[in-house]
């Protein structure tokens, strides 16, 4: 059974997302092509009936869809089909749905099995999956598809709980994730963690600062690299909601700046990918992480060559850079925090108002009482 984490944000999202266009509907494979540090990289992502945290509420951030009922034969179909879009020459494979590999729930053991072979001669693959879906049983079966080229990406996004609980509406604690990167690396097999920056509630100094924390978590816990995702606002969302009530303003650019800056050289050189600090063109996205229209084009384009060459210099150069706006966000980072239970509150309040009002009028209260208190609270309010 999937825990259903924040039980008013899980209750939120699912009523949020009753009008969501479902990209999976409609498509049975998607893929990316892209360069990391020189080498030519492909992801092939495949149509599953989607993640089962989605399906009991999922994160107030998150919109990767979710498809109608596919068999096994389908998703394997699916490959094949997105692999003969993938030129000759990539070194790097991410095949995966956009939910959990390892779960038999969404990726039935026999459709796992055979894509693994379909892509076993690549040199390096990657799938995404939860932490609680990794287990040694689990890892000993996949792991002679893959030899010494598997790798995992693991979404840790924060390592705070009150954030994971009240801003994500993540289940997953930062022990999951240590629990499952030692299971990797026994099994011989390297993990990427998934952290992200942005999280609502907080200012932008403290955005940068759960995300370092979060990032220096996973590097202590033997995670082989980090992916850093700056936060987008997508559709039917609870972050759509947050945003539409002038609540939440996805971070700037020049604080996804700051974070890879302060990870340092070595760290960020050697051990750091990024991610979505573009849209790429997803009609999903209805605001990005940006900066001023005088440097926008400037700074994309440095993020990318960075991204392509780990050259460190052109994130010094960018952490220095003259531009205005990047002033005006160093003095807002500058600022004293807010209470994050004060924004929370007055968020949970309207959000309930705005979108479950029967319901909020009955249970709001308690809501509220709980999120002072920092507690979770009224499990029977599901």
């Amino acid at each position: 059974m999937v825990a259903t984490g924040n039980l008013f944000l899980s209750r939120l999202a699912r009523a949020l997302r009753r009008e969501r266009k479902n990209f999976w509907d409609h498509h049975a494979y998607h893929v990316r092509l892209s360069s990391y540090r020189g080498e030519e990289e492909a992801g092939v992502w495949f149509r599953t009936r989607g993640c089962r945290f989605d399906r009991a509420g999922g994160c107030t951030m998150c919109n990767y869809s979710a498809g109608p009922p596919t068999t096994a034969e389908e998703m394997v179909a699916a490959v094949r089909a997105g692999l003969t879009e993938v030129p000759l020459g990539v070194t790097h494979l991410l095949v995966s749905p956009s939910g959990n590999f390892l779960d038999p729930w969404e990726v039935p053991v026999l459709a796992r099995r055979a894509i693994l072979d379909l892509v076993a001669s690549y040199p390096r693959i990657s799938f995404e999956t939860r932490p609680e879906t990794v287990s040694a049983d689990v890892l000993a079966e996949v792991r002679p598809s893959l030899g010494g080229r598997g790798n995992v990406y693991l979404g840790l996004e924060t390592a705070d709980p009150w954030v994971a609980h009240y801003a994500f509406n993540k289940s997953v604690s930062p022990q999951d994730v240590g629990r499952a990167i030692g299971q990797l690396r026994a099994a011989g097999m390297e993990s990427t963690v998934n952290v992200l920056l942005g999280a609502p509630f907080l200012a932008p100094a403290a955005m940068v600062e759960d995300a370092l924390q979060a990032a220096r978590f996973a590097l202590a816990a033997g995670a082989s690299r980090l992916c850093l995702l700056p936060v987008h606002v997508k559709a039917s969302t609870v972050l759509e909601a947050l945003w539409r009530l002038g609540l939440y303003t996805p971070p700037s650019l020049w604080a996804y700046v700051e974070l890879i800056f302060r990870l340092g050289r070595e760290v960020a050189k050697t051990r750091v990918e990024l991610a979505w600090y573009d849209s790429y063109g997803s009609t999903a996205v209805l605001a990005s992480p940006t900066t001023c229209p005088a440097c926008h084009k400037d700074v994309l384009g440095q993020l990318s060559a960075f991204a392509e060459t780990s050259r460190f210099a052109l994130i010094e150069a960018l952490y220095d850079n003259p531009c205005r706006c990047h002033q005006d966000w160093l003095a807002k980072s500058r600022w004293s925090a807010p209470d994050r239970v004060g924004a929370a509150w007055e968020a949970y309040h309207r959000l309930g108002a705005a979108h479950l009002p029967d319901w909020w009028s009955v249970h709001g209260p308690g809501i509220l009482a709980s999120l002072t208190q920092g507690t979770e609270g009224g499990a029977s309010l599901v």
